[in-house]
């Protein structure tokens, strides 16, 4: 009888030992599978940190090139303003009365307020011809295009408006730039506007022969 006893304990334990088995090897193969979920989950994390950083140096990439196009523009701007204010008043006096003009003073960025609206003009030249009393409005600008001459022959049209003090003179119009199309050059010489180029310190005037277009104020 014990040893029936013995036996049968002993089928016990050997149970209890195969079912230790079983959720010993079901709990490996839980761990493994968390093991590779954790490790896609790393590989996920290292991926979207990889990619970030790339987003990161990308976002400092764009913003240095932001901050050169900045400087780069304030430098033109500034030169552009430091040319327009110094220029050479003497060469293009020199210039003008080769063409018949005697110049008799000269504004720069004169800017005028009327019911609203503001026009500025670059630079303007005061002057007389023979008997005619003449003034000439340079619009400086870096590139000439098309799209820029019309809106400069909109805003003379309404020169007198804004510019009363000179309603008794002939205006005519000259146009300063670094670059431009070779159609739009011919576009503006069919205006009747004189183009100006910088060449080192000064403006040279290309094409003296031009017939200017004149505006007159009318009442």
């Amino acid at each position: 009888k014990e040893q029936k006893l013995i036996a049968k304990e002993q089928k016990l334990i050997a149970k209890e030992q195969k079912l230790l088995t079983k959720e010993q090897r079901e709990n490996a193969k839980a761990i493994k599978a968390l093991k590779e979920r954790q490790e896609k989950t790393d590989e996920q994390q290292r991926k979207t940190d990889e990619q970030q950083r790339k987003t990161d140096e990308q976002l400092r990439k764009t913003d240095e090139k932001i901050e050169t196009t900045r400087k780069m523009v304030s430098a033109l701007t500034d030169s552009w303003g430091d040319f327009a204010e110094g220029l050479a008043f003497p060469a293009i006096e020199k210039m003008f009365s080769e063409l018949g003009f005697v110049l008799e003073g000269e504004y720069v960025n004169s800017r005028k307020r009327v019911d609203g609206r503001e026009q500025e003009r670059d630079i303007l030249l005061l002057g007389k011809k023979e008997e005619n009393k003449i003034i000439l409005s340079i619009e400086v600008k870096t590139t000439l295009t098309v799209e820029r001459v019309n809106e400069y022959l909109k805003q003379l049209d309404e020169f007198f408006l804004f510019f009363p003090e000179f309603r008794d003179r002939k205006l005519i119009a000259g146009f300063a730039y670094i670059k431009a199309k070779s159609s739009d050059l011919v576009y503006a010489k069919k205006q009747g506007l004189y183009l100006f180029s910088p060449k080192e310190d000064m403006l040279i005037l290309l094409n003296p022969g031009v017939k200017p277009r004149i505006w007159r104020y009318a009442i």
